[in-house]
């Protein structure tokens, strides 16, 4: 082993497990510190539920993702540790402080300077929301003006919030900038996020490349739809539909669109789904779609034809995923198939026979690929 250089130490520990490698800091003098080396740890994964934990926040100089509940036992250490962390996911339970709790963690990590990668999942308790107003603009401002993010992931938020907690309430905090860096973001909408969103949207407009929306009951405002068009760089996004979204068009960048929903929000989507058609029948930029609520939506052939209107557009990929398509609006799929010549891949959850037998290349000619999918 004398003969081997540190580099090649280095290497092999990278590959050895927890025990092994916290051994190796009792060997020798030389192999003590190879074993806290960064290269060692940089590539390695750790949640709450290891026991080992502490100690590795303790030790490690850095680690890729630590997976964490908070409140938690040993809560110190998140934020005194001088750990460094790429990639942060932190569940934040119904108590009273653990959103304060993980506002401090991600703090903590900004100040280290390795957090690229935030995921906040959010578990109500039954005695409560899990936030207070107070926590609320700690959290969401924290989650604002973290410097350097690649990717910000928020779920979860199932109270309402302007009831509870207005993220409203403190917009001073929600406006500290930061330079633009996020490409992915992921929001689970509740009344009261608006602001927190917009705010999000608006610092990383010039860098974001991929946004999701989901929501099962709020769907995004027109002044969201607005943010979304400026961004130059906007290909992929996933949202309900929501009045306004029609302004999308103009959003030179986006290829690929994803509808989706719930059946709480079947309603504000039925009342929005002509916004929603005027965007399929303008975005011929588009190059894949897909359409999907979990209860039957009587306009989502709708707007496939009005996507087909012009017969310019460029959609190679179409997934439908309505399981009760009724003959007449099978035979308006069929009849838009042809107005659609870029299409070549067609996916459609539980088709009907009807629809696979005649699909041939009269009523599809670019057709290559097609997926029959069950529920």
């Amino acid at each position: 082993m004398d003969g081997l250089p540190d580099d090649v130490l280095v290497h092999i520990m990278s590959h050895l497990e927890l025990p092994e490698l916290l051994h190796c800091r009792l060997v020798c003098r030389r192999i003590a510190p190879l074993a806290l080396h960064p290269d060692v740890w940089r590539h390695r994964y750790f949640t709450y539920r290891d026991r080992e934990l502490c100690t590795v926040l303790r030790l490690a100089p850095c680690l890729n993702a630590i997976k964490v509940k908070v409140p938690w036992p040993w809560c110190h250490l998140l934020f005194t540790a001088p750990c460094a962390v790429r990639c942060v996911s932190v569940t934040i339970s119904g108590r009273e402080g653990a959103a304060a709790q993980a506002a401090l963690l991600l703090r903590h990590q900004k100040e280290l300077g390795r957090l690229r990668k935030v995921r906040v999942l959010f578990r109500r308790a039954e005695e409560g929301p899990p936030l207070t107003k107070t926590d609320a603009s700690v959290l969401f401002g924290t989650l604002v003006s973290t410097p350097d993010l690649d990717a910000l992931s928020v779920g979860g938020v199932n109270c309402d919030l302007a009831a509870h907690a207005p993220v409203e309430a403190s917009p001073p905090v929600l406006h500290r900038t930061v330079a633009a860096s996020l490409k992915h973001f992921r929001c689970d909408l509740a009344p009261g996020l608006g602001l927190f969103c917009d705010a999000v949207l608006a610092t990383h407009s010039a860098t974001l490349v991929g946004v999701a929306l989901m929501s099962a009951r709020t769907p995004p405002t027109p002044s969201t739809a607005a943010l979304l068009v400026a961004m130059p760089h906007l290909a992929d996004l996933i949202c309900p539909i929501f009045a306004g979204m029609d302004a999308l068009a103009a959003s030179a960048s986006l290829r690929r669109l994803k509808l989706s929903g719930s059946p709480l929000a079947d309603a504000a989507a039925r009342a929005a789904a002509p916004a929603a058609a005027r965007l399929l029948r303008r975005a011929h930029q588009l190059r894949a779609v897909h359409i999907g609520y979990s209860l039957n939506l009587p306009k989502d052939v709708e707007l496939i034809a009005a996507m087909a209107t012009s017969g310019l557009s460029h959609v190679e990929s179409l997934s439908i995923e309505n399981t009760t398509l009724s003959f007449p609006q099978l035979q308006e799929l069929l009849g838009a198939l042809p107005r659609l010549p870029a299409l070549n891949r067609l996916t459609v959850y539980s088709a009907p026979d009807e629809l696979q037998l005649d699909i041939r290349p009269v009523t599809a000619a670019g057709l290559r690929n097609f997926f029959n999918l069950t529920a």
